[in-house]
């Protein structure tokens, strides 16, 4: 606490520094009539007697504007923008001018043929962020939110919908929301927004103190435009044809309603896949150069739904309340079928066949609540949220293995894993603008989870189902309370610095109540951050950051449970698992459409996959071993080569080291990955994107994944003013996707290949439709961050 107080105390000494500079400042928000901000119009401070102008500047999106000066003297503001009044307000020299709202009203006559066009860089930096602005790209219509993020800067997105920065998950927001979606259900809702209605993405690679500790990956915040009040709909349709009968069939609908004072929104949508896989596994036993080898084939039958529902108020000018409820469940039945083999050297040991079949459900369910005071023109403001969730999963798993030469035994048993997991979560945000450009940010949040994990394992031994001990019961749960200050300043118009710091305490505890065991921990941590940037000439910035996070472990890996994958293969929980402690370094060179980054990560108590032999069988457990470090470079660019030809291209080289807990290297490797995408506008409604990622050899401790490359291909057609868009996408038309890792250990070495069915078609459709009228872009915000552990 002692950290806090310092922090609270620089912040003092910094605003009693700022407030005795004499000093002129003017601020306000530029609205029209109908109190829409308006943005990109001109403001001045004239001198009133020599007529002289002494400092200038525009409005921002949000039609917010601020200037200070030194100059002491008689002054007037002017503001004017195309197609309104000219405004002049006077000016009280060395004191804080506030004119909070300046309604600019239309003029009563018409303007002949002036056209006047403004647009933001597509790449620029603001404050600590890197903002991709959509609307100046071509991207600007016609893709949707997972395809416009693929091609934003720093942001790599994989064929499954995974999403990372700096090769950590990012939390994602909408408009300073943050998603409590996760995995398939976040890909379907980003796959729901059209660019046409993003304005940019904002993209924080090195988190500051507001965010949670545990957040690796930084932040991607997509900005929507302003939406017009009346009805905004839109649907979308796709069928992804991938032979032999498997396909991918996807159906979403989303409505919108506004009106002057309340706002109500929600989706649905529904997924049926029936997929195919080939796998082919192999463990080679050192000490007896046994050889195992399994060849399955695996079918999928999934069914996903996915609903949302929410409703804003504002019965106050800046006052807000809002509720949100959303809904996802997944069914999912898989078979795995295949043949197995044990040899040693040329000899044949033993034969069969194994067959696995899983029955899975899982439904996650949460209700947000919260409240949002805008308190000043300078968007001051205060943010409550209150986050309930709850995910229940039920898991059945049965296992048969036949062998024919009587050297290994025949094996039949079942698994019923259930767990159920409740998540409640209160978090208050308090931002303070002053007109000096000085920021104050300070918040607190509180979360509490219980998780209950249950195991029950049964044989089939003479006739009977048997229960085994690998069964277990473990009752887990932990609360974290936080607190954060941030303290942000533009000093002399190119300089910006902010710094803070947040202080987080854990308790948790576990119970194993078939062994009456119990655990209990309790920690207390704090991670500073700070931030700096340097505004170069031509629009360029060069800026460095630092920040301390952590790395809790998932659920999923915090039990003792021991899961089957076959008569060879098991999973281990691991309780006893700690946070990782990770110090993140970035330098970055930002300009015009290029920018360039330097990233050094050191990992302590790093979380690893380890597998271990014990009479003849491979464990796998994640434990906490040893220190890994990283360092690496990445580079964004975009070319407009032609105006009907664009091109982007993202390329990253980094290290990765691992040292054991005793100082020895265990390895050393250098990855590079490389990923293009250019899109070719045949006329105004037709185009064709195409894009491809090769990504090199990669290391991690105790693991090495395969190089890994894909290309793939798109035909774009809009109608009616582009209402209708349709698509049809070539996926991995050369059929070189697949993937596949090593795990070696001084005892064991184990290796997968897999190859998923994606060469296919996708037929793609969208339409959007909207009776506008005035704005309104009221929306619900929920704490996610937590729910990434599920």
């Amino acid at each position: 606490m002692k950290l806090l107080k310092y922090a609270l105390s620089l912040c003092f000494l910094l605003l009693l520094n700022t407030w005795m500079v004499a000093q002129t400042t003017i601020s306000g928000t530029i609205q029209n009539t109908e109190n829409i901000p308006i943005e990109f119009a001109n403001i001045a401070i004239i001198d009133t007697l020599s007529d002289r102008l002494i400092l200038g500047t525009i409005s921002d999106k949000n039609g917010y504007f601020t200037l200070k000066t030194e100059e002491s003297g008689a002054f007037q503001l002017t503001i004017q923008y195309v197609g309104f009044t000219l405004e002049t307000l006077p000016i009280s020299s060395n004191i804080v001018n506030d004119f909070k709202d300046i309604i600019l009203k239309n003029l009563n006559h018409k303007l002949a043929e002036i056209v006047v066009t403004a647009s933001r860089p597509i790449i620029e930096q603001e404050g600590d962020k890197l903002v991709f602005n959509v609307g100046s790209s071509p991207l600007k219509s016609g893709y949707d939110g997972m395809e416009t993020l693929a091609r934003a800067p720093n942001v790599w997105v994989n064929r499954s919908g995974g999403i990372s920065l700096r090769n950590g998950t990012p939390t994602i927001f909408i408009n300073g929301r943050p998603l409590s979606l996760r995995g398939e259900a976040l890909t379907t809702y980003l796959q729901n927004l059209q660019s046409d209605n993003i304005r940019s993405v904002e993209i924080q690679t090195n988190p500051s103190a507001s965010a949670d500790a545990d957040n690796l990956g930084g932040t991607i915040n997509i900005v929507l435009k302003k939406m017009p009040t009346g009805w905004i709909a839109g649907t979308r349709v796709s069928y992804e044809a991938m032979g032999d009968g498997f396909y991918n069939a996807f159906s979403a609908i989303n409505l919108n309603y506004g009106a002057e004072f309340w706002n109500i929104y929600g989706s649905y949508n529904l997924r049926k896949q029936d997929l195919n896989a080939n796998s082919v596994t192999d463990i080679i036993y050192h000490p007896t150069q046994n050889y195992l080898k399994t060849d399955i084939n695996q079918t999928y039958d999934i069914l996903r739904n996915n609903a949302q529902l929410g409703f804003v108020i504002s019965p106050w000018k800046k006052h807000a309340f809002g509720t949100e409820f959303f809904r996802t469940s997944v069914n999912r039945a898989n078979l795995n079928d295949g043949a197995i083999s044990l040899t040693n050297q040329q000899d044949t040991l033993d034969y069969g066949v194994v067959v696995s079949a899983t029955d899975l459900s899982n439904q996650v369910q949460s209700l947000a609540l919260n409240y949002h005071w805008r308190m000043d023109t300078l968007n001051s403001k205060l943010t409550v949220i209150a986050d309930h969730t709850t995910h229940d999963s039920e898991d059945i798993n049965n296992i048969f293995s036949a062998y024919q030469l009587e050297e290994l035994t025949d094996i039949r048993d079942r698994n019923f894993f259930d767990n159920q997991t409740d998540l409640f979560s209160v978090q208050a945000d308090w931002v303070k603008n002053w007109a000096t450009s000085l920021k104050y940010e300070m918040g607190a949040k509180l979360a509490n989870t219980t998780r209950k994990n249950s195991l029950l394992v049964e044989e089939f031994i003479d006739g009977n189902w048997i229960e085994n001990d690998r069964s277990s019961q473990l009752n887990y749960s932990e609360q974290v309370n936080a607190g954060y200050v941030n303290l942000s300043k533009k000093i002399k118009g190119k300089h910006y610095f902010k710094a803070g710091i947040r202080v987080e305490n854990t308790d948790l505890s576990r119970l194993d109540l078939l062994l009456l065991d119990s655990i209990q921990q309790n920690y207390s941590d704090w991670f500073p951050s700070v931030f700096y940037s340097y505004d170069l000439p031509n629009k360029a910035t060069i800026s460095g950051s630092y920040s301390r996070r952590l790395n809790r472990p998932s659920f999923r890996d915090l039990n003792n449970i021991v899961r089957k994958v076959n008569d060879f293969r098991y999973l281990i929980g691991n309780p006893d698992l700690r946070p990782e402690y990770i110090d993140q370094y970035e330098i970055t060179f930002q300009k015009k459409k290029q920018n360039l980054s330097l990233y050094y990560q050191v990992y302590n108590n790093a979380i690893n996959g380890v597998y271990t032999l014990e009479d003849g069988i491979a464990y796998y457990q994640r434990k906490n071993a040893g220190k890994q470090t990283q360092y690496g470079m990445e580079y964004n660019s975009r070319y407009k080569i032609a105006d009907w030809l664009n091109l982007r291209t993202r390329a990253r080289l980094y290290h990765r080291k691992f040292t054991t807990e005793t100082g020895e290297d265990l390895f050393a490797k250098t990855t590079i990955d490389l990923y293009f995408s250019t899109s070719i506008n045949l006329d105004k409604t037709t185009g064709i994107d195409l894009s491809g990622r090769y990504l090199s050899p990669s290391y991690d401790a105790f693991y090495q994944q395969d190089p890994y490359y894909w290309i793939e291909f798109f035909i774009k057609k809009s109608f009616f003013n582009k209402k209708l868009n349709c698509r049809i996408y070539f996926n991995d038309p050369l059929n070189i996707v697949e993937s596949g890792n090593t795990r070696p250990f001084d005892n064991i070495t184990t290796s997968i290949q897999r190859k998923n069915r994606s060469r296919s078609i996708t037929f793609w459709a969208s339409y959007n439709f909207a009776t506008k009228n005035k704005v309104s872009n009221k929306k619900n915000k929920s704490d996610g961050a937590s729910r990434r552990r599920f």
